[in-house]
């Protein structure tokens, strides 16, 4: 009888330890961030290549000139699972319009952006808004107008992809992305 008692009582305790031990792991266990883009402001920006006007004795002049860069107002990012992330930073790829997504036609240099993605539990979501995000977009346009290409277009993807990983430093990575448009304004007369 004392043999039974003391061998339930093992199992019990061993049972309790693995058990135990299990809900240490998956409480500490981290997952890869979840982050989406809810919301941004513009969808799209009016670029200008070129100007074109008429002279006092009416030849077509034509002043070459773009702007350098964009500032999109707004991006809002949530994490869907819980996991606080880090955004480290983002780059820019510039598509001209294909039959099927697109073709790329110039990839940016990676932008450095340490902004912090909270999340207040699995259930709830925390909106994180990141303002004022400047984009040099002149190499991609030059690309994109310039008239020694063989086709040239009135619009252009730019798409802006955010990276990043988890806030606790187990690099758990992720990437976002958001397309924006940008319209040749010369070429709407």
């Amino acid at each position: 009888m004392k043999g039974k008692i003391l061998f339930v009582s093992l199992i019990v305790l061993l049972g309790f330890a693995f058990g135990c031990d299990f809900v240490r792991e998956t409480q500490t266990q981290v997952h890869t961030p979840e982050v989406f883009i809810l919301a941004t402001n513009p969808g799209g920006f009016i670029v200008l290549y070129d100007s074109t006007y008429k002279d006092t004795a009416g030849n077509d002049v034509t002043i070459p000139v773009h702007y350098v860069d964009v500032i999109i107002d707004s991006v809002t990012f949530v994490s869907w699972n819980g996991v606080d992330a880090v955004i480290n930073g983002f780059k820019v790829k510039f598509y001209i319009p294909d039959e099927d997504s697109g073709k790329l036609v110039y990839t940016s240099h990676i932008y450095g952006l340490r902004r912090y993605i909270f999340s207040s539990g699995e259930s709830d979501t925390v909106k994180n808004t990141i303002y004022n995000i400047p984009i040099y977009i002149a190499d991609g346009i030059d690309s994109l107008f310039d008239l020694t290409y063989p086709d040239p277009h009135t619009t252009m993807r730019m798409r802006v992809i955010f990276f990043g990983e988890d806030a606790y430093g187990y690099n758990e990575d992720f990437e976002v992305y958001n397309d924006y448009v940008l319209i040749d304004i010369s070429t709407l007369r």
